[in-house]
């Protein structure tokens, strides 16, 4: 079953756009924009608004904080991507820590299958006994890491 609505729905790097707020709730990290390219986005699942995948937070270590969730909670996560600089696979390879479990050397242009094309990551995540989630980037193999949007859903 799919997640039914958001919780949070971030434009990572970029203004608000399609029912994604402008980007908040971040430490560190910067803004990077691409809008000489279109991002495909047919055929993506749990896709976002084409608008958020123009832009990104990036840097070498940058993170999110989701307060305000029921503490215990299972939520999902979807991440949002889209290679934005690099054109061949392993040029990116970054981690992900959602709340404390890390996810590495994730490859964009490798997931979405080239450059200029959208894909997500769907985690479950259990909010903490604060009510918090929190998504942090840091560098895996290669370069830095990068997010185009976050959403966090209610399961239900």
């Amino acid at each position: 079953m799919l997640p039914p609505h958001d919780v949070y729905a971030v434009n990572a790097g970029g203004a608000a756009a399609g029912g994604f707020t402008a980007d908040d709730y971040f430490t560190q990290g910067d803004v990077f924009s691409n809008v000489s390219q279109p991002v495909y986005t047919t055929d993506v699942y749990l896709a976002g608004p084409p608008e958020i995948y123009s832009d990104a937070r990036q840097g070498g270590q940058f993170g999110y904080s989701f307060t305000g969730l029921t503490p215990g909670i299972n939520y999902a996560v979807v991440l949002h991507f889209a290679e934005l600089y690099f054109s061949m696979p392993r040029q990116r390879r970054f981690n992900v820590s959602l709340n404390g479990t890390v996810h590495t050397n994730i490859d964009i242009v490798s997931l979405a299958g080239g450059p200029f094309k959208a894909t997500t990551l769907l985690y479950f995540v259990r909010a903490d006994t604060n009510g918090i989630i929190n998504v942090d980037f840091s560098r895996g193999a290669n370069d830095q890491p990068m997010v185009n949007g976050i959403e966090v859903r209610v399961i239900e």
